[in-house]
C-alpha cells in the first residue's frame, strides 16, 4: 500500500500540491458547503458572494451536462458522440422530447459542446491535473443547451413552465 502511494503523489509536484491546498481544495470545500450555508448559516459579506457564485459556476456545469446527455450529446475520447445511453438513463425522448444528432452539429457546436463537457467533467466532477478549460465560452454553451432543452424538450413535448430566459 505505501509504495501505491509514492507512485500515485508522482503525479503532483511540490508546487503543484500546495497550489491544490491553497485554490483548488478551498474553492471546492466552498462550493461543497454553499448550500448548506446558505440555507443554515448567516455568510459573512466577504466570502459568502465569492462561495456562492462558485457553487452556482459548477452547478451550471453539471447540470448543463446532464442536460447534453438527455439530449443524446457525449464524448468518446476527445470527440464529440452519441451519448452512451444505459437503460436506466433518461432523455429527452423518454419525455417526449427529441435528440440532437451529433453528426448535424457545425464544427463550431461540436468544440464548444466538446470543451463544456470536459470542463464540466475534469473541472467540476472530478479532481484531476490542471488543465486548462474554455471557461470564457461557458454562458454561450450554457445558452445553446438552455435553447436546446426549450426546442427539444419544452417545445417538442408541447410543455410549459420553463424558467424563462433572463
Amino acid at each position: 500500500m505505501g509504495h501505491f502511494r509514492l507512485i500515485v503523489m508522482g503525479k503532483l509536484s511540490k508546487d503543484e500540491i500546495e497550489r491544490h491546498f491553497a485554490e483548488d481544495l478551498p474553492y471546492r470545500t466552498g462550493v461543497l458547503l454553499a448550500h448548506h450555508k446558505m440555507t443554515r448559516e448567516s455568510w459573512t459579506a466577504q466570502r459568502g458572494p465569492v462561495q456562492r457564485l462558485n457553487a452556482c459556476f459548477v452547478a451550471s456545469l453539471v447540470v448543463g451536462r446532464t442536460y447534453l446527455s438527455m439530449l443524446g450529446i457525449g464524448k468518446s475520447g476527445n470527440a464529440l458522440a452519441p451519448f452512451d445511453v444505459k437503460p436506466d438513463d433518461v432523455t429527452f425522448e423518454d419525455m417526449g422530447g427529441t435528440l440532437v444528432d451529433v453528426s448535424t452539429l457545425t464544427g463550431d457546436e461540436c468544440a464548444l459542446l466538446l470543451g463544456f463537457i470536459i470542463m464540466a467533467d475534469k473541472a467540476g466532477a472530478h479532481f484531476t491535473l490542471r488543465k486548462s478549460h474554455p471557461w470564457e465560452r461557458t454562458h454561450e454553451a450554457i445558452e445553446w443547451i438552455y435553447r436546446h432543452l426549450k426546442t427539444n424538450l419544452y417545445d417538442a413535448a408541447k410543455r410549459t413552465g420553463l424558467e424563462p430566459w433572463a
